[in-house]
Formats: structure tokens, sequence, C-alpha cells
């Protein structure tokens, strides 16, 4: 049986981690915190770090099924941009 891959990603400007994690037999994948890039002084967001995790699977050559929040903040261009629902850990703010 093979392992999980489990990929870290630290996010500088939020001082986060997001995780991408994946099932390398079925090549079924999660993402875990994806972080949504704010700019406070523009009052805009960016989809650069979601696009990196969706090219990051691409490339992983694996399917992005989920996208999972434990806790609950603006961070969801990779559900939009994946097609994917977000699942909220139980108790979450929202």
């Amino acid at each position: 049986m093979e392992q999980p891959v489990i990929h870290a990603v630290f996010d500088e400007a939020t001082n986060t981690v997001s995780y991408f994690d994946w099932d390398a037999a079925a090549k079924d994948a999660a993402v875990i915190d994806p972080v949504l890039d704010w700019d406070n002084r523009s009052g805009e967001a960016a989809t650069t770090s979601a696009d990196a995790l969706i090219d990051a699977a691409a490339e992983a050559g694996v399917t992005i099924r989920w996208v999972l929040e434990t806790y609950a903040h603006a961070k969801l261009p990779v559900k939009a941009k994946a097609g994917r629902a977000t699942v909220f850990a139980e108790g979450a703010a929202r």
C-alpha cells in the first residue's frame, strides 16, 4: 500500500500553512486551509496561492476532490477554481 503524499506550503504574508495531500494510488487530493492573497492596502484579493496549489495538483497528475477548512477565513478561491465543495470542521466559525 502506498503512503499518502503530504505537502505543506507556508504563506509568509498570513503566517499560515496550507496543505496539499493526496492518495498516491487513487490520485485523489485534498487542499487544507488554502490562502486567499489579500492586500489590506488596496482591498483587493488575488488567487496566486490558490493557482499554485491547482498547478501543483496538475503537475502531480492528481484531482482535487476536497477543500477542507479547519477554521473559517476568506480562503475560498481554490474551491471556486477547482470546482469543489468546501468542508468546514465541526464547530468552526463561518
